[in-house]
This record gives C-alpha cells, sequence and structure tokens, in this order.
C-alpha cells in the first residue's frame, strides 16, 4: 500500500489535498479496510456509477461511457480491485468484458 494525495477542486480552484491509500493487492485491501467496509465502498461505487448512467441517458454523454460503466457493472469486486490504481489494466478488464 502507497499513500497518494489529489488536490481537491472547488469551483475550478484547488482548496484541499485529500491523502488516500493506494492498495497493490487484495489482500491488503481485506487487511487495512475490512470486509464490511469494502462491501459498502463497492456499493456506493456501483450506485454512483448506476446514477451516472441514468444521467448520462438525459443529459446525453458519449455511450462509450455508458458501455464502459456497464461492462465495470458486470465485474467482481476482486476483479476491480486487482485492477486498482492501474489503469491499463483495467482498460483490459473492461475490454475483456465488452468482448
Amino acid at each position: 500500500m502507497q499513500m497518494k494525495e489529489s488536490d481537491v477542486k472547488s469551483q475550478g480552484e484547488v482548496v484541499a489535498k485529500a491523502e488516500y491509500p493506494e492498495f497493490e493487492t487484495l489482500d491488503e485491501v481485506v487487511e487495512e479496510l475490512g470486509e464490511r467496509r469494502i462491501l459498502k465502498t463497492i456499493n456506493a461505487s456501483i450506485r454512483t456509477d448506476a446514477m451516472n448512467v441514468a444521467r448520462t441517458k438525459v443529459v446525453g454523454r458519449g455511450p462509450s461511457q455508458t458501455v464502459t460503466l456497464e461492462a465495470l457493472a458486470r465485474c467482481t469486486v476482486e476483479e476491480i480491485a486487482e485492477c486498482a490504481g492501474d489503469l491499463e489494466k483495467l482498460k483490459e478488464l473492461v475490454a475483456n468484458k465488452l468482448g
């Protein structure tokens, strides 16, 4: 696990920095967060994704975003956790789910 930091913006200006862990293995995630928090976090993410898909259908964004979110919704928690912090691995996972 590594600690990462990202800018927090409000109205286009950086107002703070957020520090968060970036996990390298599923075992690290389970050890650090526990099953209950992992499920809560994943469920919140899936809820947000579903809301974004619904919003996309109304306000009209590119179909590729909707397709990508639908592919992610087909992933298991373990599959997503294995891709944490690795964009190329996540792209490959999505491509395989679209497959």
